[in-house]
């Protein structure tokens, strides 16, 4: 009898562990590009390949495929205030496999890299701003700084930064098409 009751408390102890172990339940990911808005033939790829740490710059030709997952509700964060829905970016292998390597910038005029998702860094809110979408880092605006995902004078192999908000124009492009 005593052995029965310890064998019915384990159980419910590993089912109760089980339940709070269990992540959040995945948000859905859509399938897109990520290509300037005002430079369209330039989209972002995974430099080394899908793997940690490769450098994400652009390209031209067809814009390397992202899995972008919304991740909740919009947020409205930093200083100046901003508002938009919090998105990360799933790197996606040639062969179509949806990976947990994510679009990454948490470094000031840092370049953008492939980081697991849900590390610092890979959540970006998305505003709609003229002709396309800012994406800001939520680490940035976490701690009061709006620092977007920009590309300065593109070519191809140019790495993607983060850089305040007040220095996208001119020669640094960050307005992407929307997502």
């Amino acid at each position: 009898m005593r052995f029965a009751a310890f064998a019915g408390a384990a159980a419910l102890a590993i089912g109760i562990l089980t339940a709070a172990s269990a992540g959040p339940a995945a948000a859905s990911v859509e399938y897109g590009g990520l290509s300037l808005a005002n430079a369209p033939a330039y989209g972002m790829y995974a430099a080394q390949g899908v793997t940690a740490d490769s450098s994400v710059a652009v390209n031209t030709g067809y814009p390397a495929r992202w899995g972008i997952a919304v991740l909740g509700p919009q947020e409205t964060l930093g200083n100046p205030k901003v508002t938009g829905y919090p998105e990360e970016f799933h790197a996606i292998t040639t062969k179509g496999t949806l990976t947990n390597w994510c679009i990454a910038g948490n470094a000031e005029y840092g370049d953008a890299y492939l980081a697991p998702c849900g590390a610092n860094g890979t959540v970006f809110i998305v505003v709609f701003n003229g002709d396309g979408v800012l994406l800001y880092s939520r680490y940035f605006l976490d701690s009061g700084s709006d620092w977007v995902l920009a590309v300065y004078s593109p070519s191809p192999g140019d790495p993607v930064m983060t850089i305040p908000y007040n220095a996208v124009g001119g020669n640094w492009f960050g307005r992407w098409d929307n997502p």
